[in-house]
């Protein structure tokens, strides 16, 4: 009888031991499970945060494209006015030339 209440008491420390490493393991899984979700959200916080940015910078991008590409257009539309402004100059000058040489053989 002796040897049995002995067990007994074993086999009730066990079930308590047991019982409080399931408790820890359930804790602990709870613990992760939190970690966890706190690790999502900050996820997807970070990447709506480098969505944002990136959506400002591609936006900037295409406004300084915009001005470049109005800027390359001026210059493309005032270097025509000058090769324009220099064939008249060219055109001019050999108008001259054959005025001179229409008085010279006159002359």
């Amino acid at each position: 009888s002796l040897l049995l209440d002995s067990m007994g008491k074993q086999l009730e420390q066990q079930k308590l031991k047991s019982e409080t490493l399931t408790a820890q393991i359930v804790a602990q899984q709870r613990h992760a499970e939190e970690i966890k979700t706190q690790a999502s959200a900050a996820l997807a916080s970070k990447m709506e945060t480098l969505e944002t940015k990136a959506n400002a910078d591609l936006a900037s991008l295409r406004t300084d494209l915009a001005l470049a590409l109005d800027e390359h257009e001026a210059l493309k539309s005032h270097l025509m006015r000058l090769q324009v402004s220099k064939q008249e100059e060219s055109i001019s000058k050999e108008a001259s030339w054959a005025q001179c040489e229409m008085l010279s053989k006159k002359l």
